[in-house]
């Protein structure tokens, strides 16, 4: 998890590839899924860089 100018994202170990900044609130992955935040709702992302859970539309469902 890297942090840059207020906004949060991910790097891979080598710190080369990953996530974009673009997160208001995140938490590091623990068994796998990192919690995120862009506004009020919380989303899950998984550790292949998927949503889990969308944290734009929370009440849609979960999204793979």
């Amino acid at each position: 998890m890297v942090r840059q100018r207020g906004w949060y994202g991910f790097i891979d170990r080598e710190g080369t590839a990953g996530i974009v900044l673009q997160f208001k609130i995140a938490h590091p992955f623990f068994r796998d899924l990192a919690r995120v935040s862009q506004g009020l709702n919380f989303g899950h992302l998984g550790i292949e860089e998927k949503i889990i859970w969308d944290p734009r539309t929370p009440t849609d469902g979960i999204l793979i």
